[in-house]
C-alpha cells in the first residue's frame, strides 16, 4: 500500500486539542480544553498552524474543572459543547492550539485529566486562606498541569 493511500486515514485519526478562555464568575476568567473530532480539517497534526484560526465546527468536547476555591472543584467532561466562538461566554481571540491526540489515545487523555487532582477548597467563607503556605490553585493551574503531564507522557503531540 502506498503512503498516499494511508495518509488520509492517519490524518483522520487525530483529534485537535485547544484551550479556550470563558468569562468567569469574578475577576478571573475560566479556561477549558476544547477537543475537535477527527472529521474536522483542524485535526491533521501538521497542516494547521498555532496562530491561524481553525474552521469552526458546530460542537466540540470540553474538559475542565468547575467550582470555586471556596467549595473546591470537580472534573467535568462536556461531550457536546458549542464551539467556543459560538458560546456567548467565550473570550474572543483566546483559542490556543495545544496539539493533537491520536484517536486511540483518547482514553489515556481522559485518564490524565482525571489523574490531575482538581483544585480543592482553599479559602474559608470569610476569605481567609486555609493553607497560607501554598499558592492558590484554580482552573488555570489545573489546565497547565494536565497539559504538561499529557505532553510529557506523549498523549498530546505538539505537531
Amino acid at each position: 500500500m502506498s503512503s498516499s493511500s494511508t495518509q488520509p486515514s492517519e490524518a483522520s485519526s487525530f483529534h485537535t486539542l485547544y484551550t479556550a478562555e470563558y468569562v468567569g464568575g469574578g475577576p478571573i476568567n475560566h479556561v477549558a480544553f476544547v477537543l475537535v473530532p477527527p472529521d474536522s480539517s483542524t485535526s491533521t497534526p501538521s497542516t494547521h498552524s498555532a496562530t491561524a484560526p481553525p474552521p469552526a465546527p458546530t460542537t466540540c468536547a470540553t474538559f475542565d474543572v468547575t467550582g470555586s476555591i471556596l467549595a473546591g472543584m470537580v472534573f467535568r467532561i462536556r461531550p457536546s459543547h458549542p464551539w467556543p466562538e459560538r458560546d456567548p461566554e467565550y473570550i474572543a481571540g483566546s483559542l490556543r492550539r495545544v496539539g493533537c491526540i491520536a484517536k486511540h489515545d483518547l482514553g489515556r487523555w481522559e485518564a490524565v485529566c482525571r489523574a490531575v487532582e482538581p483544585p480543592g477548597r482553599q479559602v474559608r467563607l470569610n476569605g481567609e486562606r486555609i493553607d497560607k503556605g501554598r499558592p492558590l490553585r484554580r482552573c488555570t493551574e489545573w489546565l497547565v498541569e494536565v497539559e504538561e503531564r499529557a505532553c510529557g507522557e506523549g498523549v498530546v503531540r505538539l505537531h
